[in-house]
């Protein structure tokens, strides 16, 4: 049996705002999945499983608390799988959280679509960026090691949209 090294993508699924994380994070993953196990950690999984990859639900029948328990709950399951890789695609968890997990994973890399908050990671993605004063807020926010990779040519499209381009 062959043994793949394992991806998480901690993604928000509040029903108000999550879908758009949830198929931007479901497109990479379907990208990687011939290499690699991935496993989303998801506040609720709100019928959004799919049978190709792992889910893992860390708010059975309620809502996000705060960013505390999250990382209380999320490091638990992060601390035991010891990923590759952690892709977060959720803007709820700050520095702190970001800083705090990097020791169970090797690579983080953050999808953000907003530049106003301090933020670590390896690779960081933002779609959203056009102009040099957007570049100079995400460079006062961001560790100065961290790949950027900006603009609408890192835009992550969901494959229904992708094919009817």
């Amino acid at each position: 049996m062959e043994s793949f090294e394992k991806i998480i993508f901690k993604i928000v699924t509040d029903k108000k705002y999550g879908l758009g994380h949830y198929f931007r994070c479901m497109r990479l993953a379907q990208e990687i999945k011939k290499k690699y196990k991935i496993i989303f950690i998801v506040d609720q999984k709100n019928n959004l499983e799919t049978k190709d990859f792992k889910f893992i639900e860390i708010y059975k029948n309620k809502a996000f608390e705060n960013s505390t328990n999250d990382f209380i709950l999320s490091s638990k399951i992060i601390k035991e799988i010891r990923p590759k890789a952690i892709f977060i695609d959720d803007k709820r968890l700050d520095y702190i959280w970001q800083k705090k997990i990097r020791k169970y994973s090797r690579i983080i890399t953050l999808i953000d679509d907003e530049m106003n908050r301090k933020m670590i990671c390896d690779y960081y993605i933002n779609y959203k960026v056009y102009n040099s004063k957007n570049c100079n807020s995400i460079n006062k926010h961001l560790n100065h090691k961290a790949k950027k990779l900006l603009g609408t040519k890192y835009w992550i499209p969901n494959n229904s949209i992708y094919k009817r381009k």
